[in-house]
């Protein structure tokens, strides 16, 4: 496909699969789990796909937080699932260190027990997803429940909706600062 914008997580993309299929999304993802991958994810999926990044191409220019961007930004970022692994190697039933490089049980060196194989564990983990918006010409990422512009200081909630100043927070409940 033809050179676009950078590759970089929050992008568009476009990408095409084995079977010639032609897929649009996100890329939420490159280089995992393997080098030369790119992983974009398409709307209303919960998995990303992976594809060769030679036959990816960035259609809309991503931005980082902090970074420049055009008045009035508004963006939703959709969580998902990222399939990962842990364990491997061999670990000591005394003390619990290991090593993940070697698959030889030998003494452990701390407490002279025999090591154990550590079996590999496949898990996935849920990513959650944000909101993107524009605050004093950059972009501010809310993923919590309040979020403060570093530059002007001005609160916002998880949707990207802006708060009241906070001088005017708690007047409804009586409480007091």
């Amino acid at each position: 496909m033809k050179k676009g914008f950078k590759i970089m997580i929050g992008a568009t993309a476009k990408g095409t699969l084995e079977d010639g299929t032609v897929i649009e999304g996100m890329i939420v993802d490159f280089d995992y789990p393997e080098k030369g991958t790119v992983s974009i994810l398409r709307h209303n999926e919960d998995e990303p796909v992976l594809i060769n990044r030679a036959k990816c191409a960035v259609i809309e220019r991503g931005y980082l937080e902090g970074q420049r961007v055009p008045k009035g930004y508004k963006r939703s970022v959709p969580g998902y699932f990222r399939k990962e692994t842990y364990g491997g190697g061999v670990i000591c039933p005394e003390c619990g260190c290991g090593n993940t490089k070697r698959t030889t049980p030998e003494l452990c060196t701390r407490c002279n027990v025999m090591e154990v194989p550590d079996p590999v564990k496949n898990y996935t983990r849920r990513v959650p997803g944000h909101v993107e918006i524009e605050c004093c010409g950059r972009m501010l990422v809310c993923s919590g429940f309040t979020t403060t512009c570093p530059y002007c200081e001005r609160d916002y909630n998880w949707n990207g909706t802006l708060l009241a100043p906070r001088r005017f927070w708690g007047e409804e409940t009586g409480e007091v600062f």
